[in-house]
């Protein structure tokens, strides 16, 4: 009888080696490439929206400071809106602060 050949261990077979190891290195550039950008990027497009949102109280609480004057002086009751929270746009792959809540009252 002629020897049969023995098949290779299951862990000597190394054919589709390289194309996993090429995945996993292109998937780790993925992850590392969305974490700089949600580190980087997004901190300076929040900071746009924020400085936006800032200059859009400082108008309200500067039409609130004019119509409390005003109900003042003509003994009327004035109504005046001041929207606090800001809401930031929406984005694909990265994180967003939560949505902010609150109110402001006078009377």
């Amino acid at each position: 009888m002629s020897p049969q050949p023995i098949a290779p261990a299951w862990g000597d077979d190394g054919r589709a080696v390289a194309p996993v190891i090429g995945v996993v290195i292109l998937f780790g550039f993925l992850i590392l490439t969305l974490s700089v950008y949600q580190v980087e990027v997004v901190p300076q497009q929040n900071a746009e929206v924020e400085f936006q949102h800032f200059e859009d109280v400082r108008n309200d609480l500067i039409e609130l400071r004019a119509s409390i004057l005003q109900a003042g002086s003509i003994d009327q009751p004035q109504y005046q809106t001041v929207q606090l929270g800001t809401s930031y746009p929406t984005r694909v792959f990265s994180v967003n602060p939560p949505a902010p809540a609150g109110t402001i009252r006078t009377t």
